[in-house]
């Protein structure tokens, strides 16, 4: 409990290893200091609680739901795909036909000033 206490609350921790708890909700000391109290056993109780095992059931829902996340985005990638196909065709029948590229023409008549 103490090396997990440790390890999330490592920025309020100083250097003699005190954890410092701060509480400004109120403008009473004494209601500041509940709070405070009340942080530390929040902390206390959040390392206290052990991790749940994962289950063979649980494994299963999780590669079905990774399998589902990539199926749904195989059409998306479908699409990307051949558009780009499209357009790499159509500039290569550009090039065999003998057209310019519009914007290379555009470059060629600025270096003739």
């Amino acid at each position: 409990v103490q090396q997990k206490i440790l390890e999330k609350n490592k920025n309020r921790i100083n250097k003699a290893g005190e954890l410092l708890v701060t509480s400004e909700k109120s403008r009473s000391q004494q209601r500041n200091l509940s709070d405070c109290i009340q942080k530390i056993s929040s902390i206390i109780a959040e390392a206290s609680e052990k991790r749940h095992e994962a289950t063979a059931e649980d494994l299963a829902l999780r590669a079905a739901r990774s399998e589902n996340n990539t199926s749904a985005l195989d059409p998306q990638r479908c699409k990307s795909n051949v558009k780009y196909v499209v357009q790499v065709r159509e500039e290569e029948q550009r090039a065999t036909q003998g057209e310019e590229n519009p914007f290379s023409h555009q470059a060629q008549q600025t270096n003739r000033v």
